[in-house]
């Protein structure tokens, strides 16, 4: 597949010689593709974000990677945030 273009300079001037042939190549990436992409390299910035901090160390304790806690399926309610902060309860 091939297109016209002209090139930049007199829009009044439809000489062919102000035209140029361009080869069309489609490459399709898949969304899923792309959402992995995502979703590694925030995996990796949140592991080095995880690694550098000194705060969270119970939270650590439970999860020392972030791979770790993405593995867990966890239903978050406060008792389980108080546990794993370190903090105590916050009444609303």
């Amino acid at each position: 597949m091939s297109i016209s273009t002209l090139h930049k300079g007199d829009d009044d001037d439809d000489d062919d010689d102000n035209t140029q042939n361009y080869n069309v190549i489609y490459s399709s990436i898949p969304k899923s593709a792309i959402k992995m992409d995502n979703r590694i390299e925030s995996v990796k910035k949140w592991q080095s974000q995880w690694e550098e901090t000194r705060k969270g160390a119970i939270t650590k304790a439970f999860f020392p990677s972030v791979e770790s806690r993405l593995t867990v399926n966890l239903n978050l309610s406060p008792n389980v945030t108080i546990i794993m902060t370190g903090h105590e309860y916050i009444p609303s």
